[in-house]
Formats: C-alpha cells, sequence, structure tokens
C-alpha cells in the first residue's frame, strides 16, 4: 500500500472517528436503558461504518492496480 493510498484512507479518518463515538453512544444507552430504538441506531451507525470501510479497501485496490 503506497502513500496515495493512505492519504485516500486519512481522508476519511475523522468521519469515521465520528461515527464510531456516535455508535458507541447508542451502544452505551441500549445497554444501560434497554432501548430498542437505541440498538438499531447502533447497529444503524456500525453499518454505515462497515460500508464506508468496504468502500476505502476497494478504492485503495483500485488505486493500487492503476498505478500497478
Amino acid at each position: 500500500m503506497g502513500d496515495k493510498s493512505l492519504s485516500f484512507r486519512q481522508k476519511y479518518q475523522d468521519l469515521i472517528v465520528e461515527l464510531s463515538k456516535s455508535a458507541d453512544t447508542f451502544s452505551e444507552i441500549w445497554i444501560r436503558t434497554g432501548e430498542y430504538s437505541a440498538y438499531k441506531e447502533y447497529r444503524s451507525y456500525v453499518k454505515i461504518i462497515c460500508d464506508l470501510k468496504d468502500m476505502i479497501v476497494e478504492e485503495e485496490a483500485k488505486q493500487e492496480k492503476d498505478n500497478g
């Protein structure tokens, strides 16, 4: 993985951190209260994070192939 793909990944680093904090908040609410809506929000954030990370990995692979 070259510097270019790392720079692509770094563009999303702050967003992933913020999304993770939100997921953690809803996870804590769900654990403390048992509110199903908090669990649904938690799962929603986890899906967004996973989709974003998948997109990053795919784009890095594409960049590596194009530069390879």
